[in-house]
């Protein structure tokens, strides 16, 4: 791998890094990008997962030292995130993905309007009621399977739910989600590995670009708060459904 293309990995990997950190859709960058270096989508799948290890931690490492993250949630979303995640990659190596691409779309399209009209979802934190909450559960548990499964657009749909759903802010959806998504990424990166699925020269150089993107992206969303952070959350929701519905 000649050094040209070392450092545009390198890039790549801190740009969809900071950007996964802060509204979600890393995969939206990051995967198309592997699959233009020339690795077939089952590998470059693996290969950005193995990425998105080296996001969680950066994220975390910053996060870690902010008040964001809601600790009594963590445990619970972990293990959903182990469960969804296991389901998730084997799914990636035995069928195909239209069915639960579907779903995402239906789901993007159908609460998009509500992040666009509701100005404090996000920005504010709230209380939701005993239902809300456990439809999140259940809601989040569907997205983990998505998650270790392909991955793309998880990070938004994730973020929808606990603002949605959790009455989190974005900033805090973000920093609760770290650890979950740690579990959730290395869950589905053993399988890959055990199935021989992840290329290691571009992967190493795709974890370090993404563990400094995540710390950036955690870096820049504290400083410039909820309601600029929502905003980058919007542009990214709309060119994810833009993309899954035409790609």
């Amino acid at each position: 791998m000649e050094l040209g293309r070392q450092i545009a990995t390198l890039l790549i990997g801190i740009v969809s890094g900071s950007v996964g950190t802060m509204a979600g859709g890393a995969g939206l960058i990051g995967i198309p990008f592997l699959i233009f270096l020339g690795l077939p989508p089952q590998i470059a799948v693996a290969t950005h997962k193995f990425g998105g290890v080296g996001l969680s931690i950066g994220g975390l490492v910053r996060f870690f030292r902010s008040r964001e993250i809601v600790w009594p949630y963590v445990l619970r979303l972990s293990i959903l995130a182990f469960i969804g995640s296991f389901a998730g990659a084997q799914l990636l190596v035995t069928i195909d993905e239209g069915w639960l691409r579907i779903i995402i779309i239906i789901i993007l399209i159908l609460l998009l309007p509500v992040v666009l009209l509701q100005r404090n979802l996000g920005v504010v934190p709230s209380r939701k009621s005993k239902a809300l909450l456990n439809a999140g559960h259940i809601l989040y548990a569907l997205v983990a399977i998505w998650a270790g499964f392909i991955g793309a657009g998880s990070g938004s749909m994730i973020f929808y739910i606990m603002m949605l759903f959790f009455g989190f802010t974005i900033n805090q959806s973000s920093a609760t989600q770290k650890i979950p998504a740690l579990v959730s990424t290395s869950t589905a990166l053993i399988i890959f590995i055990v199935h021989g699925l992840v290329n290691w020269p571009i992967g190493i150089i795709f974890f370090v670009g993404m563990m400094v993107g995540g710390y950036l992206g955690a870096h820049l969303a504290l400083k410039i708060g909820n309601a600029w952070v929502k905003l980058v959350y919007t542009v990214m929701v709309v060119l994810l459904t833009v993309k899954m519905l035409f790609s």
